[in-house]
């Protein structure tokens, strides 16, 4: 369970809308509802995959179009 707390926990820091929610979903299809863990574990993978996605995106540095359409003075040299 402590895998899901971090994942929920890096969702809250990220800020990614939905999320939470998405996981609270599949926990109750899986307990209350009988739906298969297979098919939990892939939708846990997805949103696994979309968290190191934001998280890398945030966390990487501006490439050098990205820096020039967001700072158009910037002279990069």
């Amino acid at each position: 369970m402590s895998f899901i707390n971090n994942l929920r926990r890096k969702v809250k820091i990220l800020e990614i809308p939905g999320m939470s929610q998405r996981l609270d979903e599949i926990f109750e299809s899986v307990l209350y509802h009988g739906a298969h863990a297979t098919h939990a574990q892939s939708e846990i993978q997805a949103i696994v995959d979309h968290v190191l996605e934001v998280e890398d995106a945030r966390t990487k540095p501006l490439t050098e179009e990205q820096l020039m359409l967001r700072y158009p003075d910037l002279v990069i040299e």
